[in-house]
């Protein structure tokens, strides 16, 4: 079984995907993260690849930047 995990940006959210993969160990994990966030350095110490995405949050104090997000969020895709 393949499987495709994402989340990242802190330690909150890779740490529990990382403890999922765990549980799957008879199948093929990958994770997909940034760069820069906690992913890219706990994902490969724990032996799992990572695909790098060129995604950013959301900035709720800014609603307009939404659509810069989206347009970067298809990019990814």
């Amino acid at each position: 079984m393949k499987v495709v995990l994402a989340g990242g940006g802190t330690a909150g959210h890779v740490n529990p995907a990382l403890a999922l993969a765990a549980e799957l160990s008879d199948g093929e994990v990958t994770f997909m993260g940034t760069p820069v966030g906690a992913e890219a350095r706990l994902v490969p110490a724990a032996g799992y690849r990572l695909e790098f995405l060129e995604v950013r949050g959301l900035d709720r104090s800014r609603p307009l930047a939404a659509v810069g997000t989206g347009v970067k969020a298809l990019g990814a895709f």
